[in-house]
């Protein structure tokens, strides 16, 4: 078998390791939106549906007092606002960047990514201990003992 034929083969077993791989990503993905979808309306008809009849017979509201179960704002997290008090700008959904996007909405995805990774990282190390201020006095143990004597 010569070169050109162990290359060919190499590219196609490789490109065929490649589809399998993004198949299973993609069934993953999809398994794990789906189950995300299922959570969320799950917590979504726990928090907006009545409770049972028996509960509410048998702790019925007094009807001098109003239904405020409607006025309650929907628990943090559960709907996407467009109120403009986060620090942070709303960043498009996996949904809205599946096909019909640009590359200048992926870039543009992409660095918000990473901008929030980074913020994140130095969030992390700002919390870490400075491990260069060391004690003087252990400062002065480490100056004091030589190599020759180690």
């Amino acid at each position: 078998m010569g070169r050109k034929q162990q290359r060919r083969r190499a590219t196609k077993r490789v490109a065929r390791r490649l589809a399998y791989y993004e198949k299973k990503v993609a069934e993953l993905m999809e398994e794990i939106l789906l189950a995300a979808d299922e959570r969320k309306e799950s917590l979504i008809s726990l928090y907006h549906e009545p409770t049972s009849p028996s509960l509410n017979s048998k702790f019925a509201r007094p009807s001098r007092l109003p239904n405020i179960s409607k006025q309650c704002p929907p628990p943090h997290g559960l709907t996407l606002s467009d109120s403009s008090d986060t620090p942070f700008p709303k960043e498009p959904l996996k949904e809205e960047l599946r096909d019909d996007t640009t590359p200048e909405q992926r870039e543009a995805v992409r660095q918000a990514f990473i901008k929030r990774y980074n913020a994140r990282i130095k969030r992390r190390s700002d919390l870490k201990p400075d491990t260069m201020s060391i004690d003087p006095d252990v400062l002065d143990i480490q100056l004091s003992v030589s190599w020759e004597e180690v």
